[in-house]
């Protein structure tokens, strides 16, 4: 890519992230303050959507009985939260280290208002799993390699912020309409889903910089390995809805037996297709990806 052509990816960048910064100042919540939080949740009641567990039309819901059926919605739940937990302090951690550096100089005011956002978030899901669960759920953390040069690992990044939201995004836009949840996991999906917003935004433009930067560096051979190494990285997130710890609490039988048998199910498989929409449209058309997702 020219020169010229780059800069005014920059540029356009530039002038999205001082919007955003805009719209995070207008923000009129204060999610320390203003959730509702009861004592306890009722256990008669879905705590996730019934259409959004892993074993949504792969087993009947009418096979399994109702206390069954209502532990698995709990657990799926705490698990989905907890996987916000460790998501987002991985992803802080990760973002701290470009701020103010050479070449985020346009990007530093709006990288603030994000890491304090995900730094809310990371406490009301948190909040949610130790109120109501009384823990946070163990997460297998994806090893990344940092044998990467630098621009590679600031491109890998982004993209693994934006995939990670985008997946999040489609589960908290379905909750916070879904009027069968109690009222606390409504609010916290409509907060999340709305601030998510502006960083799905954000890691769009960013990660768009990064890769044109690297085509100007970097061989096709390259490329497809950086491609291969984000796919493994879907792949990874999207297994862990499938927690073996939540079938074994709600009382299913080898639960990684169920785990495996609902990974390759092909309703699922087509349930991850739908979740990932978005996600695959902008790497495949916006940046000429071509490597095979079996998801």
């Amino acid at each position: 890519m020219k020169k010229e052509a780059q800069s005014n990816i920059e540029a356009k960048a530039a002038k999205t992230m001082q919007k955003l910064v805009g719209q995070s100042m207008e923000r009129e919540y204060n999610p320390y303050k203003d959730f509702n939080w009861s004592e306890s949740l009722p256990n008669d009641q879905v705590w996730m959507s019934p259409e959004l567990l892993s074993i949504y039309k792969v087993i009947p819901f009418d096979t399994i009985d109702d206390t069954q059926f209502m532990a698995l919605c709990k657990w799926e739940s705490l698990n989905f939260y907890s996987i916000n937990v460790h998501g987002i302090r991985e992803l802080l951690t990760a973002v701290l280290q470009y701020i103010y550096q050479p070449g985020f100089e346009e990007y530093s005011d709006y990288l603030n208002h994000f890491l304090g956002e995900e730094n809310e978030h990371m406490w009301f899901f948190a909040q949610f799993c130790l109120r109501y669960g009384g823990e946070i759920m163990p997460y297998k953390r994806f090893r990344f390699d940092s044998s990467y040069p630098a621009e590679i690992q600031r491109f890998i990044t982004f993209s693994q912020i934006l995939i990670f939201e985008e997946i999040g995004h489609y589960y908290n836009k379905y909750m916070m309409k879904d009027s069968r949840l109690p009222e606390i996991v409504q609010s916290i999906n409509r907060v999340h889903y709305e601030d998510e917003s502006r960083h799905i935004s954000m890691g769009k433009v960013l990660t768009e910089v990064f890769y044109n930067e690297l085509l100007q560096k970097h061989s096709k051979k390259d490329m497809k390995k950086i491609e291969a190494y984000l796919v493994r990285y879907i792949q990874f997130s999207l297994e862990g809805f499938y927690n073996p710890t939540c079938y074994r609490n709600a009382g299913f039988k080898e639960p990684l037996k169920l785990r495996n048998r609902l990974l390759e199910h092909p309703e699922r498989k087509a349930f991850h297709r739908t979740v990932l929409k978005h996600t695959l449209h902008f790497f495949e058309d916006r940046l000429g990806f071509t490597a095979t997702i079996n998801i």
